[in-house]
């Protein structure tokens, strides 16, 4: 890793709608698990893998008040109510749609999914060697997931755990974030990632192939493995679940 968190300055800004986003540096990292990690899966392969630019992060999961200043209506699913809750059941395809009214209210192009690197860079506070987003230990997991364990098996308010050390609220735990890229094959043991790789986003290599979508972080009825910063799961972009939000990036 190529920066200090100690020195970083925690740069803010904020949207006319309320969302907070926190300014996430530039740096290397090891995406991926290392061999060694339990429940790893065969798609975590480990690389390096290079951020070239700085970037804007939204602080916590999108909720049900941002989502009803743009769309002016509740998302498509609600298991709590009430303003703070994530929004749920959004399809990767209906996120695109709140960016594209975001990026209209705030006269800009720059609102956006993360790709699935600079998620996995943010949740691991800049490229740590942490297992959870915010700390390496199992026993410390509680102190900043709603997952299987601890959640009452139900959706939690946003921001009620510790955020990991850049500020982020929620990167392991609580609902899964669609990130922009295809699951794809570059994480596969087919395709093994080859070197280092600078600003990633995968692509389908063939028309009929990456037609799902790349989901993080893990949710409030999943177990703790699929809170582990490596951890990768998929679905269709169509597809909304009560375990399914997400959260945007800002280029500057």
């Amino acid at each position: 890793m190529n920066i200090s968190n100690e020195n970083y300055q925690k740069e803010k800004l904020s949207t006319v709608i309320g969302s907070n986003f926190i300014l996430i540096p530039a740096g290397t990292f090891l995406m991926g698990s290392p061999a060694e990690e339990p429940e790893r899966s065969a798609d975590e392969q480990q690389h390096q893998v290079t951020i070239s630019k700085p970037f804007y992060m939204q602080t916590t999961q999108v909720n049900q008040r941002q989502w009803k200043a743009v769309m002016r209506k509740t998302s498509d699913l609600i298991m709590d109510d009430g303003d703070d809750y994530p929004a749920i059941g959004v399809s990767w395809n209906n996120a695109q749609k709140y960016i594209e009214k975001l990026n209209q209210k705030e006269g800009t192009d720059k609102f956006r999914l993360p790709t699935e690197a600079e998620w996995e860079y943010a949740a691991r506070s800049g490229g740590l060697a942490e297992k959870y987003a915010g700390t390496g230990s199992d026993t410390e997991l509680g102190d900043y997931a709603w997952y299987e364990k601890n959640s009452g098996f139900k959706i939690h308010t946003v921001g009620q755990k510790k955020p990991n050390s850049l500020g982020l609220y929620d990167m392991s735990g609580n609902v899964w974030e669609w990130c922009q890229d295809f699951y794809m094959w570059y994480y596969t043991p087919a395709y093994p990632p080859k070197g280092s790789k600078t600003d990633p986003i995968a692509e389908p290599p063939f028309p009929w192939r990456g037609f799902h979508r790349v989901l993080r972080g893990g949710t409030w009825c999943k177990g703790a493995n699929a809170c582990r910063s490596a951890s990768r799961f998929c679905d269709t972009p169509h597809s909304g679940s009560l375990s399914v939000g997400f959260r945007l990036v800002r280029t500057l």
